[in-house]
């Protein structure tokens, strides 16, 4: 008679007083053990980590998660380890899923789905539904086979891909997790990007040919707003990946920055140019969404080949629910492609099938903002083209701080169509400012040009008139 396997789990801690007991908490009733590796608390966490029936390490922090991990995992007794962060909860509807899983075997790596929660007061189910999820899920490796080479590496974004590649079997497991730790104020409070910006500058020195190091530290660079460096840094990655090759390292991140920096920049050509030099790195087969996603967004940039844009955001919302190895884009099977396509939709004048699209991503729960605005955009233009100018300017207002430069055309004619020319004039001004992203709807210039056309001719009648311009 086989005996069931054993699961520990994996905790690495340091003034997690917070979060701690809810972890445990919500680990407990599926695993055999509880392992709290604490790496310099000055709080209560240890004290409540031993009494929820962990067994708590001290460990010096040397600056390195992967040596706190393996620190952990080294304390381990069971068959399997089960990776836990202190702000985060394992959900009760994956633990009977879990203990399948290991009672059938047949693989070494479970990736399990991260749900990022968007308020520390959200619940479980709130997160996993969507009305209070930030992003989309990302799948990670946190189901692992003990065995006796089992390492994590890197002192930021550790990982054991190098254990995964050394023929590890992987499966998809539906035992989500819920993140409180990306929460914006969590995030802000513990200076989280200080610290990642830190860590992976000293890692980028130490291995300079590593590059996903420079990838992250790239991602790094430009939410803390130093977009050159971060330009810099991908590029740097990018040519260490081009350079080798049969590097094994997972390219996917790289590409998805170097087309979004483009993007950002207003270099439609440029993005379009990373997406097609990725494709021919990552060779044949189905690729990221990310790169189906940012192909289309180039292609309406630049308005070329829309049909082909509109094919491959639809390719991504067929991979809706799909593992995902490298972190999506925010939305990207989701409502940023929904959005996208009922634009794409627009300027193919097909716009029954665009408003579906659009009003699809305006109701997702958890669509990221600029879906939300992309959205708005879109079904005001089309109020526009059927003559309900009020419901277009009513869709507008939420958007107002975050219009893009065709947004502002849209407004422009939605209030020309109200006969209110000076707020028609205001709205041109905006859309005539030079702004830091390229222009997603080139189809769109025709409300604007109308719209000038507009008034030029009045301005031209009020002189004539004698009066003023406006």
């Amino acid at each position: 008679m086989s005996r069931t396997p054993r699961i520990s789990l994996c905790v690495i801690a340091r003034d997690e007083a917070d979060f701690i007991g809810a972890c445990l908490d919500s680990a407990r009733p599926v695993v055999d053990e509880m392992i709290v590796v604490d790496t310099g608390s000055a709080d209560a966490t240890p004290a409540i980590a031993r009494e929820r029936g962990a067994r708590v390490v001290r460990e010096p922090w040397r600056e390195d998660f992967a040596a706190a991990r393996n620190r952990a995992a080294a304390e381990a007794t069971g068959d399997w380890i089960l990776v836990l962060d202190a702000d985060e909860r394992l959900a009760p509807r994956g633990h009977a899923a879990l203990r399948r899983a290991v009672a059938e075997g047949g693989f070494d790596c479970g990736f399990l789905p991260l749900h990022h929660a968007a308020r520390l007061d959200a619940t479980p189910r709130e997160v996993l539904d969507g009305t209070a999820r930030r992003d989309e899920p990302v799948w990670l490796p946190r189901l692992l086979r003990r065995t006796p080479d089992l390492r994590w590496e890197g002192a930021v974004h550790e990982s054991v891909r190098g254990w995964l590649l050394a023929g590890r079997r992987s499966a998809s497991l539906d035992c989500p997790i819920v993140h409180y730790g990306n929460v914006p104020e969590v995030r802000a409070a513990r200076d989280k990007a200080g610290r990642n910006l830190r860590l992976l500058r000293r890692r980028v020195a130490a291995e300079p040919d590593h590059a996903p190091a420079r990838t992250w530290l790239a991602r790094e660079l430009w939410r803390a707003g130093r977009r050159d460096e971060a330009r810099r840094e991908v590029e740097a990655a990018w040519r260490i990946l081009t350079e080798h090759p049969d590097d094994p390292a997972d390219a996917v991140p790289t590409i998805t920055l170097r087309a979004v920096f483009a993007l950002d920049a207003g270099e439609p050509e440029a993005a379009l140019a990373a997406v097609r030099a990725g494709r021919e790195r990552l060779g044949a087969g189905p690729h990221h969404p990310n790169l189906d996603y940012l192909e289309a967004r180039a292609r309406l940039a630049l308005d070329r080949d829309i049909e082909a844009a509109a094919r491959r955001l639809g390719r991504c919302l067929e991979r809706a629910g799909d593992p995902l190895p490298s972190e999506p884009l925010p939305g990207v099977t989701g409502a940023a492609a929904e959005a996208a396509l009922g634009t794409a939709l627009l300027a193919l004048d097909r716009p029954r099938e665009a408003e579906a699209h659009l009003r699809a991503a305006l109701a997702a729960p958890s669509a990221p903002e600029p879906a939300r605005v992309e959205a708005r955009v879109g079904l005001a233009h089309l109020a526009v083209l059927e003559g309900a100018h009020a419901e277009a300017t009513r869709l507008l207002q939420p958007a107002l701080a975050r219009l893009p430069r065709d947004g502002w055309w849209v407004l422009a004619a939605a209030a020309a169509g109200l006969g209110r020319w000076e707020a028609a004039a205001g709205a041109m001004e905006k859309a005539r400012t030079p702004r830091a992203h390229a222009e997603l709807c080139a189809h769109r210039r025709a409300l604007g040009e109308r719209v000038e056309a507009a008034l030029a001719g009045r301005a031209a009648l009020r002189e004539l008139a004698g009066g003023p311009a406006r």
